[in-house]
């Protein structure tokens, strides 16, 4: 696969940042997603108080076990430059944590959305209840999206590089008849060249060509057009995780001070014990 390091195609400098950058931007928000997710599972007298924090519990241990694997896969690639196989060997390994990692994300946001949509029910909150459900409606369908353009972006790459294989296994096949005497002309001497034992009517190639491989520079258009995808699910998501997290904040605000009183109103007006 062309573009991880190799000997004679190091990676420059401003390669290896946006590679490093990239990888840290993501383990920074995997911290700061569960930091959200277990903050709202420290909140007292929720309703789905239970789910919650088993929710925050599976978040914590994604966010470690993602965060793990990016530096895997980050030391995989500077290692790679000077010793491949163990470099190849790290980002294996960080690849495998990644794909646990994203399992333990969609079981996490499935219990903390449920359980801020029985908290909202519990707290007869209008606004937190329906931002709740768009929440869940929306991981949903770009959960959905991302599997089907994973496999859409995979089958069109593997169709791609088989029409490639082809081509190239058509090109090393020389026409018939171009042995070296031609088929059915005996020769003289030994071996193959005896009148019994006529040319092979298709010799193999001396220098066979190797197989076609990936690419990213070949498919322009449909990297990017993965990539904005992407940024654009990710930045749509966190806005409406951030929109419903405040009408949540919102909402146990509202029910605290109906119970004990608004605790930023120094009027003297209410008991604060």
């Amino acid at each position: 696969i062309k573009g991880f390091p190799q000997n004679d195609a190091d990676p420059d400098a401003g390669e290896i940042a946006l590679f490093v950058g990239t990888l840290v931007f993501y383990s920074i928000a995997l911290i700061l997603w569960a930091i959200g997710r277990v903050g709202f599972g420290r909140v007292p007298y929720l309703p789905a108080q239970g789910l919650a924090k088993g929710a925050a519990v599976v978040a914590g241990i994604t966010a470690g076990a993602g965060v793990l694997s990016l530096i895997g896969i980050t030391v995989g690639f500077l290692t790679a430059q000077k010793n491949m196989d163990m470099g190849f060997g790290f980002v294996m390994m960080g690849f495998c944590g990644t794909c646990l990692a994203m399992i333990g994300f969609v079981i996490a946001e499935i219990m903390g959305i449920s359980a801020q949509i029985r908290t909202a029910k519990g707290l007869r909150d209008t606004a937190f209840r329906r931002s709740s459900k768009f929440l869940m409606t929306l991981f949903i369908v770009l959960l959905t999206g991302a599997l089907v353009g994973s496999c859409g972006f995979f089958a069109v790459l593997g169709n791609d590089i088989e029409q490639k294989q082809q081509q190239l296994q058509k090109q090393q096949q020389p026409p018939p008849g171009a042995g070296p005497q031609g088929p059915g002309q005996p020769g003289k001497g030994k071996g193959f060249n005896r009148p019994n034992n006529p040319v092979p009517a298709n010799p193999q190639p001396a220098n066979p060509q190797q197989p076609p491989q990936f690419d990213a520079n070949d498919y322009p258009n449909l990297v990017m057009g993965m990539t904005i995808a992407f940024i654009a699910a990710t930045m749509l998501y966190c806005l409406a995780s951030v929109v419903c997290f405040q009408t949540g904040r919102a909402a146990v605000r509202r029910e605290i001070a109906s119970l004990v009183g608004d605790p930023h109103d120094h009027s003297g007006s209410h008991d604060p014990h």
